[in-house]
């Protein structure tokens, strides 16, 4: 696996849910974990996620695919080994979105679930289906 650095990018950013959507030019210093979610039929990699442990900055970057149907939503979730599913926030419309996350390391997989507007109404999980997900590796 090789990974090649990406340039800092701006782009605009919404409020989402329990992350702290954030806007500037080095939202990524350091990437200690990456994951690259990929479409659960046609396993082509949908979003590559990039988090700096130092900052506790994520970055989520739209491979491919669109964005949720209208009337819809994604959330982004955070699998630990043990227990239930931790919403780590809304992926609004756009190619890239930079957001605060905490604690990344308490999980070995992410997943994207489409969801009604504003998120899933379950507190212990996903509500709609996962159409995406992948394995959270360390780069250390």
């Amino acid at each position: 696996v090789a990974l090649r650095s990406f340039p800092p990018a701006v782009e605009s950013t919404a409020s989402v849910g329990s992350g702290e959507a954030v806007a500037h030019a080095n939202a990524i210093e350091r990437v200690a974990y990456v994951a690259a979610l990929a479409d659960v039929k046609t396993s082509k990699t949908m979003v590559f996620v990039m988090w700096d442990d130092k900052s506790a900055m994520m970055s989520a970057h739209r491979m491919s695919g669109g964005d949720a149907a209208p009337g819809h939503s994604e959330q982004l979730w955070g699998i630990p080994e043990h227990g239930a599913p931790v919403s780590l926030g809304m992926l609004p419309p756009g190619k890239i979105v930079h957001m605060k996350v905490h604690g990344m390391n308490a999980y070995v997989r992410l997943a994207v679930s489409v969801e009604p507007p504003g998120g899933s109404p379950s507190a212990s999980g996903p509500s709609g289906p996962v159409v995406c997900s992948g394995r959270l590796m360390t780069t250390a």
